[in-house]
């Protein structure tokens, strides 16, 4: 189990707050001998920006009986130093080319011996006092997942941008992924006998594996919900959620599928009608910037439904092309005062 000593590594300078120099602490009433083994894995690749941040909001928990695993995937930039920082405090880490964000997920799972898991990417932060939360919620219900509500945050100026509510998870609303219904994986965590249950995560699905993950877990088991802010979700220009939204949209489409089963026709049809508009619109833009994935996923878009990709698509040109029209001017009147 981690421990965290006096020796713990200085901040650097002017980092303050959370989780430089406010760490968390053990609730009064926390019986140590009840609690939880809780084991959090941290993939991570060139995160080296985050990453010590989001170590730091692990390791100062206060939580006597974690075991954090991070698994890097041969960054190159400072994230080897990093580690080599806090390697002390962290039971297990390894720096190696992996095969994604899932395989070095599972890597971890495999030697993780918790009770309960959660894995926290090198970019998201746990919140003070959330593994206690977590620990009090599970002895509740031990069956049970456990979900605490999610802060999105933009990384600059720390602007939050809305807090997750997790108290609807529930299988049926979260197969209809086209509703945007309220769910956040850093605020998650599953018992290592659901695990064992339903197997590890996707490594076919680099952006949706998550999602396949949690859908074969709701059928398993209910959840548990915490009231309090339990996880930080970062947004950055560089992070999976931003840069990949429309691949992602696309994995999650083919993982609902599996579920249809018992959903209205209208259900099917909104949810081809959403991920049509998605990726065709999305295959637009990146063509017209000259990406490659831009005709894949127009051809996407249009095998899901050609008539509704096309005319959406259609109604939204015009309002394209005065956004680009009006970026166009902004630029030239600051380059020719």
């Amino acid at each position: 189990m981690v421990q965290v000593s006096g020796e713990f590594p200085h901040v650097p300078r002017k980092s303050t707050g959370w989780p430089w120099t406010v760490p968390s602490s053990m609730p009064n009433n926390s019986g140590v001998c009840n609690l939880p083994l809780i084991s959090i894995v941290t993939p991570s690749f060139n995160q080296g920006k985050y990453l010590e941040e989001t170590i730091r909001s692990v390791l100062l928990q206060g939580y006597p009986k974690l075991q954090y695993i991070v698994i890097d995937g041969g960054s190159s930039d400072e994230s080897l130093s990093i580690l080599q920082k806090y390697g002390p405090w962290l039971s297990y880490w390894v720096s190696k080319p992996d095969r994604g964000q899932p395989s070095a997920i599972n890597e971890g799972l495999q030697m993780a011996t918790g009770t309960l898991f959660g894995f926290l990417n090198s970019d998201d932060l746990l919140a003070p006092g959330a593994l206690f939360a977590i620990a009090e919620a599970h002895l509740r219900a031990p069956e049970n997942l456990v979900a605490g509500d999610v802060i999105e945050f933009r990384e600059t100026q720390d602007r939050v941008v809305q807090r997750v509510d997790q108290s609807g998870l529930k299988l049926n609303e979260l197969i209809q992924f086209w509703t945007e219904p309220n769910w956040h994986q850093p605020g998650v965590f599953i018992t290592r006998k659901l695990f064992d249950i339903i197997g590890p995560y996707d490594e076919s699905h680099q952006f949706g594996f998550d999602y396949d993950f949690m859908l074969r877990a709701l059928h398993h088991a209910e959840v548990t919900h915490v009231r309090d802010v339990v996880a930080l979700f970062r947004l950055h220009e560089n992070s999976k959620t931003c840069s990949g939204n429309a691949l992602q949209v696309m994995e999650q489409f083919k993982i609902s599928r599996r579920y249809w089963g018992d959903l209205k026709e209208g259900d099917k049809r909104a949810a081809r009608r959403y991920t049509a508009r998605i990726l065709f619109g999305s295959g637009c833009s990146n063509l017209i910037r000259r990406r490659r994935m831009g005709l894949r996923l127009l051809v996407e878009g249009l095998s899901i439904d050609p008539v509704y990709a096309i005319a959406n698509a259609g109604t939204q040109f015009p309002g394209w092309v005065s956004r680009k029209l009006r970026r166009s001017l902004s630029i030239a009147s600051r380059t020719n005062p």
